[in-house]
Order: structure tokens, then C-alpha cells, then sequence
């Protein structure tokens, strides 16, 4: 896949700043939700993804935690900056379903 950075067309939303996105995965790990390998390849993805091209992260600085309220807040910007919408909703992702 070729992916032009200059054309800044990727844009990832979190709904919290990408430590405290990463923090709050890093947590989950221990709990044995998602497994550390899930998370190390997830957060060097997004730092990736930040050191091509800043803009295409979008963090929300003004939340403090992550919690299932603040990915239904983050529906709101995500579908405002949609040309085209491909959604997959994993289990029962209620947020994925509110998006669409």
C-alpha cells in the first residue's frame, strides 16, 4: 500500500492524549483484557503514525481518563471529518454503532 504523507488523508481520533491513551491500554494489559504485545505494536503504530505526519493524530487534551462516555464523545468529530465511512463493529462496540 503507498501512503503519501503529504497528502495527510489518514486521521486516527483518541479520545484522550496519546500517553493517556497508552497508559489506560497499558492497564488493561494487566488485567489481561488486551496483551502487552497488543499494546506495544498499537502505541508504536500511532507514534508512527505522529512522527509521519502530526496532524493526522488527533488527541483530546481536555479528557482525563478513558472511559466508555468519552468514546461516544469523540463520534461526534470522527463523523464531521468523514468523506466516506468503512466501519467494523467487533463484538458489541456500541460506539462503532452509535458512529455509523
Amino acid at each position: 500500500m503507498y501512503f503519501d504523507p503529504e497528502a495527510k488523508r489518514i486521521q486516527v481520533f483518541l479520545p484522550v492524549t496519546l500517553e493517556r491513551y497508552a497508559a489506560h491500554y497499558r492497564k488493561r494489559a494487566e488485567e489481561g483484557v488486551i496483551t502487552f504485545s497488543q499494546i506495544k505494536n498499537l502505541i508504536q503504530q500511532l507514534n508512527a503514525l505522529k512522527d509521519i505526519n502530526k496532524e493526522a493524530l488527533i488527541e483530546n487534551t481536555m479528557n482525563m481518563i478513558v472511559n466508555e462516555d468519552i468514546y461516544y464523545e469523540k463520534n461526534s468529530p470522527v463523523a464531521s471529518a468523514l468523506d466516506a465511512l468503512i466501519a467494523f463493529q467487533v463484538n458489541e462496540s456500541n460506539s462503532v454503532e452509535d458512529t455509523v
